[in-house]
């Protein structure tokens, strides 16, 4: 779309290849973090021939599945999402790495019938169930429990703080006061925030041991990009349909990135606070 003058290109390419270059700089960085919050030994030792079935949901273009196909080659990795275009990339990817033990499958995390009950000795999601609606979440949660074996553990990501979309928000309300921050699907985000709701919905699921860490990460970004996409894309995920309310955001967030980051620094730190939940089915 048209504002001040120019032409702000939201995605230059496919949604898919905007979303690898940008967004999975910052989710993929907190990949370790999940890693490393589980016991895989402990599984292991439980294991009849020392193998492991470890399920990647929401897996995108598969930042989570090739990090564990690496670690674990002698493990069975499956990788789920509900996008082909994502599944596509992330099947490149794969053969491009050289790697062999990942099976993608097509699946949303309501339902993952494709994953045989009781099949799955550890499940992560990064950042995925953010985009679960608030009613369908139980759903979601007991689809995820179900294809978990006794014992088996989950391990996911949620959003506690992002900083692109703290300096947004206050650029929409800069410009609508009134506006409810809840309609705009990039503050999705932070639905799972709630430590104390979050643990409520996992137990009712069948989750138990349920433990939550925060770890923050930054990456750099380059300043154009910034400016070319991340503001529009903010505006697009707020629903704003009205062209001149677009054009007065994007000049507040233009005015609100000078002021916070000058003219002159061409590298611009994209960074975020997640909650790293770990459980265990019951």
């Amino acid at each position: 779309f048209q504002m001040a003058q120019k032409e702000v290109h939201f995605f230059a390419g496919s949604y898919v290849e905007t979303y690898e270059a940008y967004a999975c700089r910052l989710t993929s960085s907190f990949v370790p973090d999940l890693l490393a919050a589980v016991n895989f030994d402990e599984l292991r030792s439980k294991s009849s021939d020392g193998r492991l079935t470890i399920l990647d949901a929401a897996s995108g273009t598969g930042a989570v599945a090739l990090a564990l196909a690496h670690k674990f080659p002698q493990d069975r990795i499956i990788a789920t999402d509900n996008s082909a275009e994502m599944l596509s990339m992330l099947k490149r990817k794969a053969e491009a790495q050289g790697v062999k033990n990942v099976e993608v499958m097509t699946a949303d995390l309501l339902d993952h019938s494709v994953v045989p009950t009781a099949s799955v000795d550890v499940l992560f999601v990064n950042f995925g169930m953010f985009f679960v609606d608030n009613s369908t979440r139980p759903k979601s949660w007991s689809e995820l429990a179900r294809v978990l074996k006794p014992g088996g553990v989950i391990a996911l990501t949620c959003w506690k703080k992002v900083s692109t979309t703290e300096w947004l928000r206050s650029s929409i309300l800069s410009v609508d006061s009134t506006y409810d921050l809840e309609k705009g699907t990039f503050l999705l985000a932070y639905r799972l925030a709630d430590d104390a709701d979050l643990k409520q919905q996992m137990e009712a699921a069948g989750f138990s041991d349920i433990k939550i860490t925060v770890q923050h990460h930054s990456v750099m970004f380059p300043r154009e990009k910034y400016v070319s996409l991340v503001i529009p894309a903010g505006i697009v995920n707020a629903n704003f349909q009205d062209e001149e309310i677009r054009k007065k955001i994007y000049q507040a967030g233009e005015e609100r990135f000078m002021k916070e980051f000058g003219a002159d620094q061409a590298e611009i730190p994209f960074e975020g606070d997640a909650g790293v939940v770990v459980a265990r089915r019951s």
